[in-house]
């Protein structure tokens, strides 16, 4: 969702806490009413909202309570991450929880006081552990290589290999000079890339392609724009 349009991401949420309330017609009908104020802005207030969600979680069987999951919490609209992180100091009491994701780069002032656990990137122990259990057949080579493209990052490590040919997974030197990205990845990452501006776009193609991140190549192709660029890429 766009961050700019109001409770959208709570909304999601209320859509797919409604067929828990089809029981109870009551329920039903305040959590149908909060979605439609929500979506035409008719002056809701952020406890209102967060009191109908509880409402629904209260109401769980014993054992069947929800997992409230968010990516990228802090880039929500604004509405929805502080009704979120409201949520999450209230879910006390009910059977069910939330666990949201933020980056660490970004920090997010609403989650004073709630339990924080910081994902680190796998070390190079588990890095070799995640490729052997998926690609035993890398050679020692290749592994390396994939090891220090992918960083620790786990979805990288468990999908650089997968577009490999089978003489690329035993032969370095079969290796092409960027590692082709599977549609997953694209589909991840592309998105991101695609809201930048097309100068910062440009930047970036050009950094791949020069391959070596030599700022000075990059200052003779983007000239003067390149510390904004790069500031954006950030």
């Amino acid at each position: 969702h766009s961050p700019e349009t109001p409770f959208a991401g709570l909304t999601d949420l209320l859509d797919l806490l409604l067929g828990s309330a089809a029981d109870d017609p009551a329920t039903e009908r305040r959590v149908t009413d909060v979605i439609q104020r929500c979506q035409s802005g008719d002056g809701i207030r952020i406890h209102e909202l967060v009191n109908t969600i509880l409402g629904v979680l209260r109401k769980a069987r014993p054992g069947r309570g929800f997992l409230v999951a968010v990516d990228d919490l802090n880039r929500m609209d604004p509405d929805s991450c502080r009704a979120l992180c409201l949520l999450g100091r209230r879910l006390d009491g009910t059977a069910s929880r939330m666990v949201a994701m933020v980056r660490a780069e970004d920090g997010l002032a609403e989650l004073s006081g709630l339990p924080v656990r910081i994902l680190e990137p796998l070390d190079e122990t588990a890095s070799r552990a995640l490729l052997d259990r998926h690609f035993p057949r890398l050679s020692g080579r290749v592994r390396q290589h994939i090891l220090k493209e992918a960083c620790g990052n786990p979805l990288a490590l468990r999908e650089l290999p997968l577009p490999l040919t089978a003489t690329q997974c035993e032969v370095a030197a079969a290796l092409p000079p960027i590692l082709p990205l599977t549609e997953r990845l694209q589909e991840v990452y592309g998105p991101q890339i695609s809201t930048l501006p097309g100068d910062t776009q440009d930047v970036l193609l050009a950094s791949a392609l020069e391959g070596t991140g030599d700022l000075n190549a990059l200052q003779a192709f983007a000239g003067p724009t390149l510390e904004t660029a790069l500031k954006r890429a950030e």
